[in-house]
Order: structure tokens, then sequence, then C-alpha cells
């Protein structure tokens, strides 16, 4: 049977754990890791969702993986890749010994503004609906985000696989699984006000091409066809830049 060799850039994306076996003092867990993720990072860092894992940084030899979180506790491991998908053997500092299956996924292209067409909020069992409707959030590609939302407000983020986990300026975190279907995306998940939340956003910006300035060091940028840098759209074809980088044309009448 012929061994392919792992490199480097094989690792380097997002996991999704699809089968899992540790063993620990004698004691068989099965698919205790199933459904977490694992960001291989090209930095030398990594991020997953598990908690054991955590976050942190690792290094990788031949087909030896080898991660430290930011606990201090470490896992090293076999790494073997076939297509999309990649097996994980090996041993962790917290005296497990583990088999994982990993399938590659693609990140879901959430970058942008969005607006809130539709909320669902459970706090103490009550229900509050549309409390966020009309709310606008904006997903920036470096990490940050922002919400006209009191609770939201603004913050980092990380994302991995269909995981959103955001925590603001007030230390307050929201932990969610997201979808997107063309221009809507919808968000399930609970934060630390103690709230269980169902949100349904529009891309926002599509039809109209301006999008609403929610931080003050990241807003888009209007010009004129020729070049020219203004506040308002002018008659005509204008041009926007993203503070995505992307440009649009608009016309205004």
């Amino acid at each position: 049977m012929m061994v392919h060799p792992v490199f480097s850039q094989d690792i380097i994306g997002i996991w999704k754990c699809i089968s899992s076996t540790d063993v620990v003092e004698g004691k068989t867990i099965t698919d205790y890791m199933k459904g977490l993720y694992l960001t291989v990072n090209t930095d030398g860092t990594y991020v997953s969702t598990s908690e054991e894992m955590n976050n942190g940084t690792y290094t990788f030899q031949g087909n030896q993986f080898t991660i430290k979180n930011n606990k201090g506790a470490t896992f090293k491991a076999t790494v073997s890749v076939n297509g999309n998908q990649m097996s994980m053997q090996g041993t962790s500092s917290y005296g497990a010994e583990f088999s994982y299956v990993f399938e590659r996924v693609e990140q879901i292209d959430f970058v942008g503004t969005w607006k809130c067409i539709s909320s669902y909020d459970v706090v103490e069992g009550k229900a509050f609906t549309d409390y966020m409707k009309g709310q606008y959030l904006t997903v920036n590609a470096d990490g940050t985000y922002a919400s006209t939302s009191e609770e939201m407000n603004k913050g980092t983020y990380t994302f991995q696989g269909n995981q959103f986990i955001i925590k603001n300026n007030k230390g307050a975190t929201f932990k969610a699984t997201v979808s997107v279907n063309d221009n809507q995306m919808s968000m399930q998940g609970t934060s630390s006000y103690g709230a269980e939340f169902s949100y349904i956003f529009e891309k926002y910006g599509d039809k109209t091409g301006v999008r609403p300035i929610l931080s003050e060091n990241k807003t888009d940028e209007l010009y004129s066809l020729s070049g020219v840098k203004q506040k308002t759209l002018s008659k005509g074809i204008n041009i926007i830049r993203q503070n995505n980088g992307k440009v649009k044309k608009v016309m205004a009448k």
C-alpha cells in the first residue's frame, strides 16, 4: 500500500470532526469530538471549538502534528490526508489516546453588512418577537464586527465551519450556528445575557449599493466616475469602495 506524504499546506483550512474515539484511563468514549471544528492557519496558530483543544499554536513535521493550547496542554498526533478527509491518531497531556476523522469544510461567506428582518428571543422563559428586527450587523474580514444592536454592540469574532462566536466590547458572548442561502443568513444560538435567539438577516446593499456606517474606522468611500471623492451620491454613475475592498457602481437620478 502506497503511503502519500502529507505537506503542511494539506492540513491548512477548516475541518469538521465526523468521527472520534477517545480512551481515557481505560474507558472508551465514542464521538465526543464529533461535530466540533478545527481551523489550522498558515501562521502556525489554530482554533478549535473543542474545549480541550481550545486555541493555540502548532508545529508540523513530516506527518507529525503537535499542538499546544493556550492552557499549556499538548496534543501529539500522526496525520494522514486523503482528499477532503484527514485522520489523526495520537495522545494528549490530558492522559487521553485519541483517533479522529475530520472532513474539510468551506468557509461560509458572511463578510458584509446584514439587516435583521426577523428575530425571536427567549429570556427567562419569556418570548420576544422582532426585538432585533431592523438592526444591522457588519462582519469585517479582519475578525471584527459592529452592530446597531445595543446588546451585540462592537467587538471581535471567530468563525469556524458554521459556528459564529462573538465577544463584544463589554465582555458578553454570543454563540450561534449560521447558514447562508443567497442573500439571507439565519442564526440560532445563545448569549451570555441568558437569551436563546433565532435571527434572519438579509444582505444589505445589494439593491441600493450603499451600506450604513457602523464603525468609525471602517467606512465605505464614495467617488464620482472621474475619481473625485464625495460625501453624497451625485447624478449619474457613482463608485463605492466598500470597507471589505470590493467596488460597486451605483446609478443615481
